[in-house]
């Protein structure tokens, strides 16, 4: 088999390849988010494995973290840097690890807000209703 035939059986198999329609058009969305390691010791999957959608926040602005805190039931938040942050400023991960948006200049916090009541429901749906999976 030749180097780019194992590289794409991998990718296949790992689903890295894979990439939803999410409806934005930053490369990432869609994708299985990267697997940071992060400045505080931890790797990104170790996160995902509590079944909570992720709002991974690059520059610690304190307006991602506020609009986290009114989804808290349904969504973890980090605000931390990364080694190799791929010049992201922050990313939403959904619960089976693929990244629904992402940012690469510092928000206004609307772009997030919009992804986050598109993927989690609205703040009231969220503390009301936990069992509603995410909309795939």
């Amino acid at each position: 088999m030749t180097r780019d035939g194992a590289t794409y059986m991998a990718e296949r198999l790992w689903g890295s390849a894979v990439r939803h329609n999410a409806g934005d058009d930053h490369p990432l969305v869609g994708r299985s988010a990267p697997d940071f390691r992060l400045n505080n010791g931890t790797r990104l999957n170790e996160h995902l494995r509590r079944e909570q959608a992720l709002l991974l926040d690059f520059g610690g602005g304190s307006c991602l973290h506020e609009l986290a805190v009114r989804y808290q039931a349904r969504l973890s938040y980090i605000g931390v840097d990364v080694n190799d942050g791929l010049r992201l400023c922050a990313l939403l991960i959904r619960p089976d690890g693929f990244v629904v948006w992402a940012s690469d200049q510092p928000s206004d916090c609307s772009e997030a807000e919009q992804a986050l009541s598109q993927w989690l429901l609205s703040p009231s749906h969220a503390k009301a209703d936990l069992k509603t999976p995410c909309p795939l």
